[in-house]
């Protein structure tokens, strides 16, 4: 999962570490609760950012790049 919105209406993205740091600093926001359960890789991002096109644009770059880093799971599939 790249990014979803919360049951709040906020808009939440998975960020790499470095960047996740750089990012809660910079926008003054935390990091994503669901359910009682404090989400590591996901941060909020704030109302403020969600106006900035291009801002928005470099982290949602960031967070496709990060994922393409993984390897693909293995499948379960029974042949």
């Amino acid at each position: 999962m790249l990014s979803f919105l919360t049951r709040e209406g906020t808009l939440t993205v998975r960020l790499p570490a470095r960047e996740r740091e750089a990012f809660l600093e910079k926008y003054n926001t935390k990091l994503c609760a669901q359910y009682g359960t404090l989400m590591k890789e996901y941060v909020d991002v704030p109302d403020a950012l969600l106006r900035k096109t291009v801002d928005r644009e470099k982290f949602f770059d960031m967070r496709h790049a990060y994922l393409s880093s993984f390897k693909p799971k293995p499948t379960t599939r029974k042949k």
